[in-house]
C-alpha cells in the first residue's frame, strides 16, 4: 500500500508543476511578441537564440513564482491560485523584458508608432481565426 501512496504523491506533484509550466509558457509567448520574435504574421523563426530566450523565460517565471509563493507564505493556497501567481509573475516579469527590448529599439531610432503597430499586428495575427501559433 505504501507504493501506491508514493505514486499518488508523485502524480500530484507532477500535475501541480504542469499548470505552472503552462502559465510560464503563456507568459513567454507574450514576451516573444514584445521582443519581436513573433512577427506581424504570427510566425516564429526557430533558432538557438529563440530557444534560449523561451526556455529562460519559462524557467524565470516558474522559479520566480515559486520564490514569491515561498517568500510570502502562500503555500496554503490551492494549486489553481498558485498557478495564477506564476502566470502573473510570467506576464509582468517578461513584460518588463519586452518593454526594455522595445525601449532599446526606440533608442536606435525606431518610431513609437512603428513599435505599437508591430505589436498590434503580431497580436492580431496570433489571435485571428486563420493564423498564428
Amino acid at each position: 500500500m505504501q507504493g501506491a501512496d508514493m505514486q499518488e504523491v508523485w502524480f500530484i506533484k507532477i500535475f501541480s508543476l504542469f499548470g505552472k509550466i503552462v502559465a510560464g509558457v503563456l507568459g513567454a509567448i507574450l514576451a516573444l511578441v514584445l521582443s519581436g520574435d513573433i512577427d506581424q504574421d504570427g510566425r516564429i523563426k526557430i533558432n538557438p537564440s529563440l530557444i534560449i530566450k523561451f526556455s529562460s523565460a519559462v524557467a524565470m517565471s516558474v522559479y520566480g513564482g515559486a520564490i514569491v509563493i515561498e517568500t510570502y507564505g502562500l503555500n496554503h493556497l490551492t494549486q489553481t491560485a498558485q498557478n495564477f501567481i506564476v502566470f502573473c509573475i510570467a506576464v509582468f516579469g517578461l513584460l518588463i523584458i519586452g518593454i526594455v527590448y522595445q525601449s532599446i529599439e526606440l533608442l536606435r531610432g525606431k518610431r513609437l508608432s512603428e513599435v505599437v503597430g508591430e505589436i498590434a499586428a503580431a497580436f492580431k495575427a496570433i489571435f485571428s481565426k486563420g493564423g498564428g501559433l
